[in-house]
C-alpha cells in the first residue's frame, strides 16, 4: 500500500490518517469536501499530478478512487484507514478470482 504514502507527504492526509478538510465544491456531480476528493477530480488542483496517468490506471488505485468518490447516497469517510482497508481486500479478491479461472 505504499502507493498511498505520498497522500500524507503532500498535505492531503494527516499523520494520523484523517483526510483534510477543503472548501466545498461541486466537480462532475460529486460533492468535494476535502483534498483527498480535489486530489482525485480537480484536474487543477495543486496535488492533482501526484499521481501519473500509468498509476492512476493501476487496479488498486482505480479501487480506491472509486470507493473514495461513491456515489449519490455515498457517507464519507474522515480518515483514510476505511478507504485503504476495503481497497486492499476487494483488491485482493479480484486478484484472486482472477488467478483461479
Amino acid at each position: 500500500m505504499s502507493l498511498f504514502d505520498r497522500l500524507t507527504d503532500c498535505g492531503i492526509l494527516r499523520k494520523d490518517g484523517a483526510i483534510i478538510k477543503c472548501m466545498e465544491d461541486y466537480i462532475d456531480g460529486f460533492q468535494v469536501s476535502d483534498k483527498l476528493r480535489d486530489m482525485l477530480l480537480n484536474t487543477e488542483s495543486d496535488d492533482a499530478e501526484l499521481y501519473n496517468s500509468s498509476e492512476r490506471a493501476e487496479l488498486l488505485f482505480c479501487i480506491f478512487e472509486h470507493l473514495c468518490l461513491g456515489g449519490a447516497m455515498n457517507q464519507f469517510e474522515d480518515s483514510i484507514d476505511a478507504y485503504l482497508r476495503v481497497a486492499k481486500l476487494i483488491y485482493k479478491d479480484l486478484v484472486r478470482a482472477a488467478l483461479s479461472t
